[in-house]
């Protein structure tokens, strides 16, 4: 985890080794928070989550290169900084406060 919302605090890359599912060399563009992981970690091995696990998104689809997904698949990342700012970020756009 990096500590700032700006670009270089939380644009890092996400490498996923799974070459039974995901193409070699394959990239894209969707934003993916840590969050995500859970969901996706049970929908690829077929679990469910638990009632009241929310905020975690499948990012499965957009890993796999499957064209018949909203390619929005979350609908925005909130971002907190160690020094107490708030972002929002929708693809390629960030909205950052101070509060």
């Amino acid at each position: 985890m990096k500590p700032d919302v700006w670009g270089g605090g939380r644009h890092v890359p996400f490498i996923v080794c799974r070459p039974e599912m995901i193409a070699a060399g394959a990239s894209g563009s969707e934003v993916v928070c840590p969050t995500g992981l859970m969901a996706t970690s049970a929908a690829i091995e077929g679990s469910k989550l638990p009632a009241g696990a929310g905020g975690s998104y499948n990012i499965s689809p957009a890993m796999m290169g499957v064209a018949a997904y909203d390619p929005l698949i979350r609908g925005a990342t909130i971002h907190h900084s160690i020094n107490g700012g708030f972002a929002a970020r929708w693809t390629d756009k960030l909205y950052s406060a101070r509060v």
